[in-house]
């Protein structure tokens, strides 16, 4: 395989003098014998050895090693999973709690914000709002009232002993109202019920209460924990409302109050595990009362108990003890009726409440924990250390395999084979670490080999392919001379009589046959990327696609995902078909096919695949209402001058000659006749068995004269299974094939009678009345009109032709004439 190998730049003649000689002294160590170590000696220090031996001694010292230490490591790691699980827990359960509180804060906040700022009254109409707050936020009431400065009223909507949802009202002047609503709609179901007690909101309890809290929490806070009769325990959050004709002052003239039932709070303490045996109870500091626990307490539901009443598992002496510490967070051991238990106790405190969290762990339990694991880890480390020592011959195996494989993956770079080198890994970290840098230097070329001109990854394959032919054949050559020129030399020098001068010259043959060789390997690797240029047959597409732009897509992300496509499917199809692609911009690109059989066939093949390719990719931009994109290719064939142009510093593989001028000025004729392929006529004559064309201009290409340019439609050859297609496209090149022998008759032929020029008029203006959307004949219609109206003779038609060629005018300000230059 060639490699590439950076020339450095050296521009003193005497320094680069001297750089050849000692390139040629490093060279002459190549070939010096390489010494081989001994058989016995090799497998002694062998790699795969060493590991295995190594292995099977680490496993062996860690098995003892973790039959001594596992008690001790267990028992630490039990504590700090214990610790772990009373994290866990106490942010579980205060997640939790948060979950359920926070809600009776935001919605009685929403609701004194809404009336502060005019969106709602204390009125009937706002029933329905209330009643949204408790179905969305599943609260237990939400209640508006007003009770300071001498008002008394207030709006609430609420959930009943039974479950009915009642709304009830007092407004000034009236008693207190109530309703029965539907829970589904709120829709007011029973009418009011009259209560003739004098309500007066200032003087109940709640209000009371809330406004005693709001002066050590202005801005609002959790009244105390209440059984409600036959049902759950109850508390609820109290925010003040102010006068909102002047808000600054935030004068307090009543409370928005949310109620929350906390039986959903015991129901998940309930259901929360504390390993086996243990247990938490969820209480409240001031005054001890449960308000959930995972223990069984016979009537919690429908009355309050204190913790220290507890019976189950012993866990109202040990409230009493965690009751009694001075600190709020406390973690200890006490042993009550000859159980020891770990207890942890801290306080959850959201706003004004504050409840004490305590968990209790039976210590039996975290021992039994302990050495259980004890013995799994004795078996799990038994059965390592016997895998271990089996499994290390083969990790032997498999560490030193990949080295064998590194050396391949080298050689792949040396050619820039990257497509091939696959990511490697190992569990040592030495290897690990090359593999690592060998995938991030693969990754960096696979960027890099991205930038590189297709002309060039090319010439790597051909150089490739070729020196995987010619090193057997030059091998074979080479072997064939050393056998050889002794035999030939002897006979020679028997002749000649002369032994000493045979031996001699045998000597210096051999010497100057290696050294032979040498060059050849040297000028095999400085002709993969030659510079100068050579005549070779190729063809030309330049394609162009115009719409291509900010103004049809005015979207940058849209534009930047549409280039991208375009780049990489035209990119793709080059890759498929080994063509050079050279990208002129974002918009324009070329292909060059050179130094193949029937290079205009690639290139036509080429032109369908990409034309292909951008149909299907105008399908994806019609599906979301975006302008499909028009491309225009020009196709041209011929010789030219092929090449990398440059020096050691900077290289360039270009094409010079006539072949690159003619792909642009027909892929300009495409865009301009709407064809989306236009090729010459040497295109058109390579592949006319194989392709439909159909003549669409006459082109004159500077002094080499007027040739007809083709448009090239599609393939001649269509699957089997497609009869129909392919019968629709036969009528349709029957047509085009009527079409180009009238086209021929007027602008080829030299000698075209009368009654020809009529027919080819009229069969022009025909086609032109039946396809006004095809520009060419539309075009050939309007030339023939033209010549008739300046009385020129069709019959020396063939002397119309196109030119191509760049004009500079200058215009005055709202003038569409140009000015004479």
């Amino acid at each position: 395989m060639s490699k590439v190998v950076p020339t450095p730049t050296q521009h003193d003649d005497e320094l680069l003098s001297s750089s050849q000689h000692h390139h040629d002294d490093e060279e002459s160590l190549l070939f010096k014998e390489k010494k081989k170590r001994p058989a016995i000696l090799s497998c002694l220090l062998s790699v795969r050895l060493f590991l295995i031996v190594v292995i099977t001694l680490v496993v062996l010292t860690t098995a003892v090693s973790i039959w001594l230490t596992s008690y001790l490591v267990n028992e630490q790691a039990s504590l700090e999973s214990v610790e772990i699980l009373i994290q866990n827990i106490n942010e579980k359960v205060h997640s939790f709690l948060n979950g359920q509180l926070v809600p009776a804060k935001q919605v009685a906040d929403q609701v004194a914000y809404d009336y502060h700022y005019g969106y709602i009254d204390v009125a009937d109409s706002i029933r329905n709002y209330l009643y949204s707050k408790l179905k969305v936020y599943e609260i237990t009431l939400v209640n508006i009232c007003f009770g300071n400065y001498g008002l008394n009223m207030l709006q609430t909507v609420t959930i009943g002993p039974v479950g009915q949802w009642v709304w009830a009202k007092k407004m000034p002047g009236e008693n207190l109202l109530s309703w029965e609503l539907d829970p589904n709609t709120g829709i007011i179901t029973k009418p009011y019920v009259l209560n003739f007690t004098v309500y007066n909101v200032a003087k109940v309890d709640y209000y009371i209460e809330s406004m005693s809290l709001l002066k050590d929490n202005p801005n609002g806070a959790f009244g105390n924990v209440y059984q409600v009769i036959n049902s759950s325990m109850q508390t609820y959050w109290s925010t003040p409302v102010y006068n909102r004709t002047d808000l600054s002052t935030k004068q307090v003239i009543g409370i928005v109050k949310v109620n929350i039932a906390l039986d959903l709070i015991a129901k998940f303490l309930a259901s929360l595990k504390v390993l086996d045996r243990g247990y938490i109870v969820l209480s409240e500091f001031s005054n001890g009362y449960v308000l959930g626990s995972s223990l069984e307490i016979p009537g919690l539901q429908f009355k309050r108990i204190n913790a220290s009443s507890i019976t189950a598992r012993n866990a109202g002496e040990v409230m009493k003890q965690v009751m009694s510490q001075q600190n709020d967070q406390v973690q200890f051991t006490t042993t009550v009726a000859g159980v020891k238990y770990l207890v942890s106790s801290k306080p959850y405190t959201f706003y004004n409440i504050r409840w004490r969290m305590t968990l209790v762990f039976e210590d039996n339990e975290i021992k039994e924990a302990i050495i259980t694991s004890s013995y799994i880890i004795l078996g799990v480390t038994c059965g390592v250390a016997l895998i271990g020592v089996i499994v290390s011959a083969l990790i032997g195996y498999i560490v030193t395999n990949p080295f064998v494989k590194l050396q391949q993956d080298f050689k792949k770079i040396e050619v820039l084979d990257l497509i091939n080198i696959k990511p490697r890994s190992s569990i040592f970290s030495e290897a690990k670490s090359i593999y690592s840098s060998l995938t991030d230097t693969v990754s960096w070329l696979s960027e890099f080999r991205a930038f590189l001109p297709d002309s060039v990854l090319n010439q790597l394959e051909n150089s490739k392919a070729q020196n995987h032919l010619d090193t057997p054949q030059t091998s074979m050559k080479a072997v064939g001379d050393k056998k050889n020129k002794p035999s030939n030399d002897k006979k020679t020098d028997s002749e000649m009589g002369s032994h000493a001068s045979s031996h001699s010259r045998s000597l210096m043959e051999e010497t100057q046959s290696k050294l032979a060789e040498s060059m050849l390997k040297r000028n095999q690797q400085a002709n993969m990327f030659k510079l100068g240029l050579s005549f070779k047959e190729c063809c030309v597409l330049n394609m162009t696609i115009l719409n291509l732009n900010e103004q049809e897509f005015e979207d940058p992300e849209i534009l930047n995902q549409t280039v991208s496509k375009v780049l990489t499917g035209i990119s793709t199809i080059c890759k498929t078909v080994r063509g050079d692609l050279q990208i002129k911009s974002y918009n324009e690109f070329s292909v060059i096919f050179a130094d193949r059989p029937k290079v205009s066939l690639v290139g036509l093949d080429c032109s369908m695949k990409i034309l292909t390719g951008i149909g299907h990719l105008n399908q994806q931009l019609q599906k979301q209402g975006l302008s499909t994109l028009k491309i225009g290719i020009g196709v041209s064939s011929g010789d030219s001058l092929l090449g990398n142009v440059g020096n050691k510093q900077l290289r360039y593989f270009t094409l010079i000659g006539s072949v690159v001028n003619r792909a642009r000025d027909l892929c300009f004729l495409s865009q301009e006749l709407d064809v989306p392929v236009v090729v010459d006529r040497a295109t058109q004559k390579a592949g006319d068995d194989e392709y439909v064309f159909r003549p669409v201009e006459r082109y004159l290409e500077g002094s080499k004269g007027i040739s007809t340019v083709y448009g090239c439609l599609n393939r001649k050859r269509i699957e089997n299974d497609e009869w129909l297609y392919e019968l629709d496209k036969q009528n349709q090149n029957a047509k085009f094939k009527e079409y180009s022998e009238h086209f021929s008759k007027l602008f080829e032929k030299d000698d075209i009678k009368e009654d020809e020029i009529a027919t080819t008029r009229d069969f022009l203006s025909i086609s032109a009345a039946q396809m006004p959307s095809d520009k060419v004949i539309a075009r050939l219609n309007r030339v023939i009109e033209a010549m008739n109206q300046e009385r020129k003779q069709l019959s020396q038609a063939k002397l119309y032709h196109s030119k191509v060629r760049t004009v500079l005018n200058g215009f005055m300000e709202n003038s569409n004439e140009p000015l004479l230059l």
